[in-house]
């Protein structure tokens, strides 16, 4: 509902004598509207109803205001503590592609190898993920193959999970019916047994 040029002047005479009423935001905020405007001069000619609508308004507005805060705040603490819970995961468990493939200073990750390599079929990428062999046989890069191949088959299979398929050690575990701490404890042997096979395949070629 629109108000008059008579009303709107009055409005701001009651602002002047009171300053402190649109220095609140949410007052000011709430005023906007000018039928809350029209309801305030109403309540201020001793209408009762308006009185009691306006207050409801106000109630309403001012729910809305601490709702909307409410979720905001909600949204950016789960974003935060989904931050850190990704940082400690990746802490936990780095990915394959972002280790070393030697100790040497400058040596690639080992993801890099796997980028080098000839990519597979569709076919045979789809089966790859799910068996720990037909991942192997998909190795195009031979220093990585043979380093694959000196896993054991439980570590060959835990690799396959946790960085093929990007499974979390939680979700491996579950999997196969052990503890996170066993599928991490397995996994951070085998990706230390990557290393060193292939660090000792260089040396001896260098050799």
């Amino acid at each position: 509902m629109m108000i008059t040029d008579v009303q709107q002047q009055r409005f701001r005479r009651y602002c002047e004598a009171h300053p402190a009423l649109l220095a609140n935001r949410i007052v000011a905020g709430f005023f906007q509207d000018e039928s809350r405007v029209g309801l305030l001069l109403r309540a201020m000619d001793g209408d009762a109803e308006s009185r009691r609508e306006l207050e409801q308004s106000f109630r309403r507005h001012f729910f809305r205001i601490r709702f909307l805060k409410y979720m905001v705040s909600t949204v950016k603490y789960a974003t935060i503590d989904q931050q850190r819970s990704c940082r400690r995961r990746d802490t936990v468990q780095p990915l394959l592609y972002d280790c070393p493939s030697a100790k040497e200073e400058g040596a690639p990750p080992i993801g890099e190898l796997f980028q080098n390599s000839q990519a597979p079929s569709s076919a045979e990428a789809s089966q790859a993920v799910y068996d720990p062999e037909a991942f192997h046989n998909s190795l195009t890069n031979e220093r990585l193959a043979d380093a694959f191949a000196s896993l054991t088959n439980k570590q060959k299979l835990i690799t396959t999970l946790c960085y093929a398929l990007s499974y979390r050690d939680i979700e491996a575990a579950q999997m196969l019916g052990v503890s996170p701490q066993s599928i991490s404890k397995t996994r951070r042997l085998a990706l230390s047994k990557l290393r060193q096979a292939m660090t000792g395949r260089r040396e001896r070629n260098g050799h």
